[in-house]
């Protein structure tokens, strides 16, 4: 584990923001938001939902730092050596790590992974919605969802202020805990490597391993995410200029799930990843000039 004592500073600062935003969150959460009916997510089938305020709780408060606590301690620990062994099986990779350990407690390390986690939240929303597994009615209230259809008015439920809101909280939890697979895999220094043929004239390839996890991940996450919100820029400026308050506030009540992150985060920071390390063997690296050596010409 991290000595906190020798990050006392950088510690202090993220508990200090978080506390900030967790302040003035819940107050706008029960004073701001709309706090009459009944919403049918956590209804779970077995009955017509829960009250407007008690949601707002527990989907926006409760539920993301919760969730995305337990996400960020689980998924490096189930998840990424699942991922690591189905890479041994692909080409035969081998994996191992290397001798340094990262530290990614700093300001602009964060700021990064709180902007992929965003657009992480946003893509999943979007691609669980479009399969039809996730539905926007589940968090609007039976009274708006009854004034929608009595006014006869196709509306894409998607683009609903309160359907994205209360998504992307729910899913915030997911998205921590599958970006903490990555976390971890270059905060251990993780590396895996395949040699064509054991003569030297094959391809090889030594590469870290978070660098194809967030390839993959981050390359979904950016295109799904552009895709959501250029169809929500499409549908409100053809809804007319009285909606574009609407929009402006769909893009900034995304950057509201980097701030739940941070607990999980320093949690994660503190607990380590060197456990993905047991039972591979370390490599010393590599520098330019030993791999000049074996140039020729």
């Amino acid at each position: 584990m991290v000595k906190i004592s020798e990050h006392k500073t950088a510690v202090a600062v993220a508990l200090a923001v978080y506390l900030v935003y967790q302040v003035l969150f819940f107050l706008f959460v029960t004073t701001s938001l709309e706090t009459e009916g009944i919403v049918p997510m956590f209804g779970f089938g077995l009955g017509p939902g829960l009250l407007k305020s008690v949601h707002n709780l527990v989907n926006f408060i409760v539920w993301p730092v919760l969730g995305s606590i337990v996400c960020a301690l689980l998924f490096p620990r189930l998840v990424a050596p699942i991922y690591m062994k189905i890479k041994t099986f692909r080409k035969r990779y081998r994996n191992a790590y290397l001798s340094w350990e990262i530290s990614s407690l700093n300001i602009q390390e964060v700021l990064v992974r709180g902007i992929l986690l965003l657009l992480l939240t946003i893509g999943l929303n979007a691609t669980l919605i479009e399969a039809g597994l996730l539905k926007p009615e589940f968090f609007m209230t039976w009274d708006v969802l009854d004034s929608i259809a009595i006014s006869g008015v196709e509306t894409p439920l998607k683009y609903n202020m309160d359907a994205f809101f209360g998504a992307i909280f729910l899913l915030c939890p997911i998205a921590v805990g599958l970006w903490s697979c990555a976390w971890a895999f270059e905060d251990a220094s993780i590396i895996h490597y395949h040699f064509g043929n054991n003569q030297g004239d094959g391809f090889f390839e030594i590469e870290p391993l978070h660098f194809r996890f967030n390839a993959l991940l981050g390359g979904y996450a950016g295109l799904s995410a552009l895709f959501y919100y250029l169809g929500a820029i499409n549908f409100y400026f053809l809804a007319g200029l009285e909606h574009l308050q609407e929009l402006f506030f769909l893009g900034i009540a995304g950057f509201m799930v980097t701030f739940v992150m941070i607990p999980a985060y320093l949690l994660y920071w503190w607990v380590g990843s060197m456990h993905l390390r047991k039972g591979l063997k370390e490599s010393r690296g590599l520098t330019e000039e030993e791999f000049n050596q074996t140039l020729t010409g």
